[in-house]
């Protein structure tokens, strides 16, 4: 399975997305679709909630679709589809293995 880092697409600072050893533990959230995965590594998982969302304001940010309250907290929300085009742009590719 290919491995994206999100800090790499997002711009994040100071806490990088994947430990500096190879044989460290990693974060990853598989993503699905067509039958196709890919890892996002991430530098922490907070919380996993399901919840209806409005997006609050919308982001000039490449990788950031914009912001919105989730459990009272402002939370970005990242750009799943264009992060995983700009690293595999095959991948939402009908048919593409």
């Amino acid at each position: 399975m290919s491995l994206i880092r999100i800090g790499d697409f997002i711009g994040a600072e100071g806490a990088p997305d994947a430990p500096a050893q190879t044989d460290a533990l990693m974060q990853v959230i598989v993503f699905s679709q067509q039958g196709r995965s890919v890892g996002l590594v991430v530098s922490r998982i907070s919380d996993i909630v399901h919840e209806a969302l409005t997006v609050q304001r919308v982001s000039a940010r490449d990788g950031i679709l914009g912001s919105a309250v989730i459990q009272q907290r402002v939370t970005d929300l990242i750009d799943l589809e264009s992060i995983v085009r700009a690293a595999d742009p095959a991948f939402f590719t009908h048919g593409s293995n």
